[in-house]
């Protein structure tokens, strides 16, 4: 081989090392390039799964009281059963840690009653920006009660004297309120037995028993006057 021939066949060598060089640098590029495009294509699922947790898909419960809504005038309604229920709500984070108490209510709707004991359908309304997804129980009892005026009946202990009677019971009838079960074999209103040693001046002020289901329908007045009298003697 010749000078000339050995010289071509270098180049030639050094060409094809640069061929090689040359693709394979391009190889590692075009890889690179993919890398990146599959790293960004990952970052933004992140930035959008980041965004739809943090606005849209934070989830809390809170236990909220049911209230009775529709309420007709002179109508009255036992506490509904459970009193409360577990509302499930979803929103962005800031809106949820800054919910107030009085920015959820659950509530039912009395115009819906039927009479009786009724099973009726919570709703709830939240603030703006947040929805409810699920209520727990979402249905509550409620039963209608009636009112019924009552006579008072006054109970004497066993040990009281017989020369003395009832002169007056102040008032002389009570208005109570219950379901119409609780009112089943009541008649009257009856007050605690009332020992001799409790009347002074012939009066005495007596608290009342009630039966297990019914109210007095104005709770302040748990108690009634009885004033006595002793017969004169012929």
């Amino acid at each position: 081989m010749g000078a000339r021939d050995a010289h071509r066949w270098l180049r030639t060598g050094d060409i094809g090392r640069q061929d090689k060089t040359g693709r394979l640098f391009r190889r590692n590029r075009s890889r690179a390039r993919d890398v990146i495009a599959h790293a960004l294509i990952f970052v933004g699922i992140l930035v959008a799964w980041w965004e739809v947790a943090g606005s849209r898909g934070t989830v809390i419960t809170r236990s909220v009281p049911v209230e009775v809504r529709g309420v007709a005038a002179g109508a009255d309604f036992s506490s509904p059963e459970p009193a409360a229920v577990t509302v499930h709500l979803r929103g962005p984070s800031r809106l949820l840690d800054g919910l107030a108490t009085g920015d959820l209510h659950a509530f039912v709707d009395a115009t819906e009653m039927r009479g009786g004991r009724s099973e009726l359908t919570v709703s709830a309304v939240v603030s703006p920006g947040i929805d409810v997804i699920r209520l727990v129980p979402p249905k509550v009892s409620l039963d209608a009660l009636v009112r019924r005026k009552l006579p008072v009946a006054v109970q004497l202990a066993a040990s009281f004297p017989r020369t003395l009677r009832v002169d007056e019971v102040i008032p002389a009838e009570l208005e109570l309120v219950g379901r119409s079960s609780a009112f089943r074999g009541v008649e009257a209103v009856k007050t605690r037995a009332i020992e001799k040693d409790a009347v002074v001046d012939g009066r005495v002020r007596v608290q009342l028993q009630l039966k297990e289901g019914l109210e007095l329908a104005d709770p302040s007045r748990r108690e009634v006057v009885v004033t006595f009298i002793e017969p004169a003697t012929p």
